[in-house]
């Protein structure tokens, strides 16, 4: 199973520019009950507008919901 999430263009930028090769902690405001991946499904990203395109992804690990603060703890 793959998922496709919709990620700002700087974010992609800054993660390219680091060549960040790591854990990304990917976090929405909203939950999005990704329930249905398991460890190891591809997460894709796709660039918001104006480029519009699938830019990178990685292996999915694992889904928690949380607060913004308990994310960056």
């Amino acid at each position: 199973m793959f998922a496709i999430a919709i990620t700002d263009q700087n974010w992609f930028e800054y993660l390219r520019k680091n060549q960040f090769d790591g854990v990304i902690n990917f976090w929405t405001p909203s939950p999005w009950k990704m329930h249905r991946l398991t460890y190891g499904d591809w997460l894709h990203f796709f660039l918001k507008s104006p480029v519009r395109k699938i830019a990178g992804g990685g292996c999915f690990s694992n889904y928690l919901e949380m607060n913004i603060q308990e994310a960056w703890d």
